[in-house]
């Protein structure tokens, strides 16, 4: 009788139903006699020695699923409620594209102003403090005076309200500023397609161009340029690339494929391979570099080697030396921002062009060695004073050299005829005396380069997919400046002040991803003009 009693104690049986698709069954483990459906079928269920209720789902194909399985499942449905949220989360939408609209002059490719509110919740870290302090120390886009003022007017706002500067921020407030928005100019070149299928899209990313909406650029983006003019939206960026680094770069347009992609990235089974330019000669063994990377600051973006950073690894090879610089490949192990850049740095020959870290701020040494020969502070304070937006103010719209072409870096890509074209449309004489037949004498120069590169790339595309795209991008340059669509405000500083476009030399950096192989697929570009062993420096051109 005892055992009887202890084995109607530690199992409990109740009936599966014969024909109902699925059921929740509450059962009281505590009452070994009571069932709750009227089935023959009978099942065990696992002992439980306290008195509580349970829910089961039970199912006609499985019979039931196990607590554990259930959780199983309501953890699945999560992740793809989660997964869900970023595709939508992640979506550029029309109404986002057409917040306004590109135009070329001086062989750029500029956006029209346009209003944007940029719209953050409050961080942790600034909490308790007032709005006026947080925003003049975590933003420096404006003078505290200015960011004040702009309160007082009611652009910056919370909660979508007005506050005053000395407003104690909370936990999850939405901080809110309204502007008049103006990009930097990027260069006019076409992005190239490598690959195109349902489900990746890989690219060759021009310079000067940054990957997605950051700092001063929205519009000007790859995302928002293949977007608009490629009309290849709801892409996922699966890495990046620095703004003026070149190359592969790969985006999934599921995120599935985006998903699958990151992993390997993450797990490190993506194999990358780049090609840069450094002065003098490089040595000629292969180098392995292992140097931790911490950072700087990151209000401007800034690493260096410091041994309380992360672990970091580069493989460099010499490929050939013209007599003055030599092309270098390189193998990063790790994915740290700017690796490349800092380990050439530490080895004492950054790249030739590269604005950030071959620089006198760094000190004599120019950061070989990890030698700074200053502190954090004075680093940072020299870099914002060497890179202020105040470097490109001008008291002219003007270009220093208004006579050269400054698209001259597409016309390389041409036969000698259309060469003769670009200068007759530059240099004829029906434009000689006259300044707006000038521009746009280089409105067309700059629509007839670029639709040039296209016509080279539809040529060598490597699908009729990729071809078509490329041939309605080509409908779709922009159009040369109509005033009309130029719009001003007058709380705007930017609109009170003119600055001078970028060089053809400060939109390039000798940096490019040649290539990236993962477990079952690779993509490559060909090597850059500047990579080529008899490249002279003299050849200041953009990678064909």
């Amino acid at each position: 009788m005892i055992r009887l009693v202890t084995f109607l104690h530690n199992r409990v049986w109740f009936r599966k139903p014969k024909s109902m698709a699925s059921l929740n069954l509450k059962v009281d483990i505590s009452d070994a006699c009571h069932v709750t459906d009227n089935s023959d079928d009978i099942v065990p269920c696992a002992p439980n020695k306290r008195a509580r209720t349970e829910t089961y789902a039970v199912s006609s194909e499985s019979g039931h699923l196990s607590k554990k399985a259930l959780k199983k499942q309501k953890k699945t449905e999560a992740k793809q409620l989660k997964a869900e949220k970023k595709e939508r989360k992640c979506k550029y939408n029309d109404e986002k594209f057409n917040e306004t609209s590109y135009y070329t002059r001086h062989g750029l490719r500029k956006v029209y102003p346009y209003p944007f509110k940029f719209s953050t919740h409050c961080k942790g870290r600034w909490v308790g403090h007032n709005l006026i302090d947080v925003m003049a120390k975590e933003f420096r886009s404006y003078t505290a005076e200015r960011y004040e003022m702009q309160i007082r007017d009611g652009l910056i706002e919370i909660n979508n309200k007005a506050a005053p500067p000395n407003y104690v921020l909370k936990n999850n407030d939405l901080i809110s500023h309204l502007i008049h928005r103006h990009e930097v100019s990027v260069t006019m070149k076409p992005i190239d397609i490598v690959h195109l299928s349902e489900d990746l899209l890989v690219i060759d990313k021009p310079s000067s161009i940054p990957v997605h909406p950051c700092g001063r650029y929205r519009h000007n983006t790859i995302v928002f340029i293949l977007g608009q003019e490629y009309c290849l939206k709801e892409l996922r960026t699966v890495h990046r690339l620095d703004r003026l680094t070149s190359g592969i770069l790969i985006f999934a347009r599921n995120w599935k494929t985006a998903n699958k992609l990151m992993k390997e990235l993450v797990s490190r089974d993506v194999q990358k391979e780049y090609v840069c330019r450094v002065p003098g000669e490089f040595p000629n063994d292969v180098i392995n570099i292992n140097q931790p990377i911490d950072c700087v600051s990151q209000k401007i973006g800034v690493f260096w080697v410091h041994p309380n950073g992360k672990q970091a690894s580069t493989t460099f090879e010499r490929l050939s030396f013209n007599g003055k610089s030599s092309v270098v490949r390189c193998l990063p192990r790790t994915g740290r921002t700017h690796q490349i850049r800092i380990h050439l740095q530490y080895l004492g020959y950054p790249i030739i062009n590269d604005p950030i870290y071959n620089s006198d701020v760094w000190g004599p040494s120019k950061g070989r060695n990890a030698v700074y020969d200053k502190s954090k502070e004075e680093l940072v304070h020299d870099m914002l004073s060497a890179h202020n937006r105040e470097a490109f103010a001008s008291e002219s719209l003007q270009l220093k050299n208004e006579d050269s072409i400054a698209f001259s870096a597409l016309s390389h890509i041409s036969t000698s005829e259309v060469k003769q074209d670009i200068d007759a449309l530059t240099t004829g004489s029906k434009v000689e005396n006259s300044e707006s037949a000038k521009q746009d004498a280089e409105v067309k120069a700059a629509s007839l380069g670029a639709k040039l590169l296209l016509e080279k790339y539809i040529n060598v595309a490597k699908s009729e997919e990729i071809a078509d795209v490329l041939r309605k991008a080509a409908t779709r340059l922009p159009l040369s400046f109509d005033s009309t669509r130029m719009t001003a405000d007058e709380r705007c500083d930017e609109c009170k002040r003119s600055y001078r476009d970028p060089t053809e030399h400060e939109m390039v950096m000798y940096l490019h991803a040649l290539k990236y192989r993962g477990k079952d697929w690779e993509y490559s570009t060909k090597m850059p003009s500047w990579a080529h062993a008899d490249w002279r420096d003299v050849d200041l051109d953009l990678h064909s």
